[in-house]
């Protein structure tokens, strides 16, 4: 079982996070407030088994620094991850029918109104489910990844029509295998293309020019920029090879 667990950087106890409400994963977050706002977005849920109440997750808002917790979102059955856009707005649901074999997405323009189903797939027909990457301000359209142009790459989708607009990126040889999101998840920064290792082709210039300064330093090493401060002056990255377990550098 997971739980979640906030601390200060100037020290003292830790903060134990809506531990009430964990199930099994108990710490799921949907949400951070780029700004540094204490309140997160949380999932969280009661039971382990679909037949009892409390198995269908919640969202809640929870204060890093107090504890305090404020439900949001009620739970819908038959979804079981939710998703929220940068300003924190839960938008998108994900559910799987185990009987039917049937993935779904339910989503919402904006946090007030109510969801709808916008895809749904059957797994043992091998139906294409959308694969949202990333919400945008537009209520009608966000990222997704998609394979029906052949390898996987990254489209706007459109709701109200249901179709894919051009690709936004894609690689000649490998499929996208994920993205990296600006800190404050209004952009995507890199993608991740898996070649003979996973890598992040990085679409952001400065962190392209970081990600070259980081392989010249530290050469026949495998180094994956973590994260950065706000200001983009310091950087956290994971180094490793084949023969180093991964460690973790700050570079100024």
């Amino acid at each position: 079982a997971t739980r979640l667990v906030s601390w200060s950087r100037a020290g003292g106890p830790g903060v134990r996070l809506n531990w009430r409400a964990g199930a099994l994963q108990g710490d799921d977050v949907v949400w951070v407030s780029p700004q540094g706002d204490p309140n997160i977005l949380m999932k969280a849920s009661l039971s382990v088994y679909t037949n009892l109440p409390g198995f269908w997750p919640w969202v809640d808002r929870v204060n890093v620094v107090t504890g305090a917790v404020n439900r949001v979102l009620p739970p819908r059955t038959g979804i079981f991850h939710w998703y929220a856009d940068a300003a924190g707005r839960v938008r998108l649901g994900y559910g799987y029918n185990d009987e039917r074999s049937v993935s779904s997405y339910v989503y919402r323009a904006d946090d007030k109104g109510f969801f709808k189903t916008i895809d749904r797939a059957a797994e043992m027909k091998l139906e294409e489910l959308i694969q949202p990457v990333m919400l945008l301000p537009d209520p009608n359209k966000f990222i997704a990844r998609s394979e029906h142009e052949g390898f996987g790459a990254l489209y706007e989708y459109d709701v109200t029509t249901g179709s894919y607009g051009p690709k936004i990126f894609g690689h000649p040889r490998h499929d996208v295998g994920g993205v990296v999101l600006s800190a404050d998840e209004t952009r995507i920064d890199g993608v991740r293309i898996t070649e003979e290792r996973t890598r992040t082709e990085w679409l952001d210039p400065d962190l392209k020019q970081l990600q070259a300064d980081l392989d010249k330093a530290l050469p026949n090493r495998f180094v994956r920029i973590v994260n950065l401060d706000r200001a983009r002056m310091r950087a956290l990255v994971e180094v490793s090879s084949p023969t180093l377990p991964p460690a973790w550098w700050v570079m100024d």
